[in-house]
């Protein structure tokens, strides 16, 4: 299943975004604190990321996330944390 905007606040079958960078295979991913990267994420299959209240912050150099050839849908189903 890919991201349901209705029904995702308990992340069933998502995947914990743990990463620091690169590319970012297609899936459902959330996070569980706030990342900053190393490198910018680039994405090119399908790809659902929720904020769940955490900050995705970038290096500085240039977009924090690149869609190239697919597509993100970026949501937030936590916004107690008001971090972002």
């Amino acid at each position: 299943m890919l991201y349901n905007k209705f029904n995702h606040g308990e992340h069933v079958d998502w995947n914990i975004l743990t990463c620091d960078g690169g590319e970012l295979e297609s899936g459902n991913y959330y996070l569980t604190e706030n990342i900053i990267l190393t490198q910018n994420i680039t994405i090119g299959g399908e790809v659902a990321l929720c904020l769940n209240g955490y900050m995705l912050a970038g290096n500085g150099n240039g977009a924090v996330i690149t869609v190239s050839g697919g597509t993100l849908n970026l949501c937030d189903c936590n916004s107690s944390n008001n971090s972002h």
